[in-house]
């Protein structure tokens, strides 16, 4: 069993809606990258997204965005204040319903563990 450790920052997405979820990814900003995606999220599913920070500049929150179904456009909401390039940490982002309004109801967990 090889342990190591850390290189990218970990983004955990739980689905606990009854919905099946699409199209959800993590960005921020001045993220001149390929932003990663979650194409289906199914209910009850946990995925991970990986973020390469090694272009961040200076400090810059995170967000989570996802296609309001409602307003019919991309949502853009904010999930970590301080992501760097040096951070290695691991948020857990909870979906836990669609609001009226078609954003989603989140959870942020930060120093997030499987243990």
């Amino acid at each position: 069993m090889f342990i190591g450790m850390q290189t990218l920052p970990l983004i955990y997405i739980d689905n606990n809606t009854s919905h099946i979820l699409e199209n959800i990814s993590v960005t921020f900003d001045r993220d001149k990258g390929k932003i990663p995606s979650i194409k289906i999220l199914k209910p009850g599913a946990r995925k991970l997204i990986s973020l390469f920070n090694m272009n961040v500049t200076g400090i810059t929150p995170l967000y989570l965005m996802h296609e309001n179904k409602k307003l019919k456009i991309m949502e853009r909401q904010y999930i970590f204040e301080n992501f760097t390039k040096d951070f290695r940490g691991t948020i857990l982002v909870e979906i836990k319903g669609i609001k009226h309004d078609g954003r989603f109801d989140i959870t942020v967990v930060e120093n997030f563990s499987l243990h």
